[in-house]
């Protein structure tokens, strides 16, 4: 069965929170989701006015939190 794509807002107040609050910088953060480090940055900073399950998926498991946390 196909996983269901998701796309949404990133809420990139959310996702710098919960990064914090595990004491991770971007860079680790973007390591442990297979992500850029530059993906994490333009997350963070609102530059996405969608975003796939693609990224969103390694995100949220990287950050121990379901998908729907990352969204506004």
């Amino acid at each position: 069965m196909p996983t269901q794509e998701r796309k949404g807002r990133p809420d990139g107040a959310a996702i710098a929170r919960l990064r914090a609050g595990r004491d991770w910088t971007q860079v680790e953060l973007a390591a442990l989701a297979g992500l850029s480090p530059a993906t994490i940055a333009s997350l963070e900073q609102g530059r996405y006015a969608t975003t796939s399950s693609a990224v969103l998926a390694p995100l949220a498991a990287a950050l121990g939190c379901q998908v729907e946390d990352l969204l506004t």
